[in-house]
């Protein structure tokens, strides 16, 4: 059997230590008016884009018959933003009782502020 040698001249690296987190910026939704009253869940948008100044992203989404969002597409605001908006907005869900039956469109607007 071989065992590894022990050789005390080696030196181990110190494991690394925690590194500072980044600070993230949540972009806050507010659905429009005719998805509000369809609405369950509505995350916010998170994103380590460096925001000087308050920004807003409007995202399109096609909510299907069973209230999971179907689509998205960022239609305004700086485009990494857009891109945060619309991974929170992908997770939106809402009431497929409320939606009955249908599908329905609509949009998200996220503020992201500094």
């Amino acid at each position: 059997m071989f065992l590894p040698r022990s050789d005390q001249n080696t030196q181990r690296s110190a494991p690394p230590s925690n590194p500072t987190q980044a600070s993230t910026w949540k972009g806050t939704p507010i659905a429009e008016d005719s998805l509000k009253t369809k609405m369950v869940d509505l995350p916010e948008a998170q994103t380590a884009v460096k925001i000087e100044k308050p920004e807003t992203v409007v995202v399109r989404v096609r909510i299907g018959s069973d209230g999971r969002v179907s689509s998205v597409q960022g239609i305004a605001g700086n485009e990494e933003l857009r891109r945060a908006a619309m991974d929170a907005a992908r997770k939106a869900t809402f009431s497929a009782d409320k939606l009955r039956g249908r599908e329905a469109t609509g949009t998200i607007t996220y503020t992201f502020n500094p």
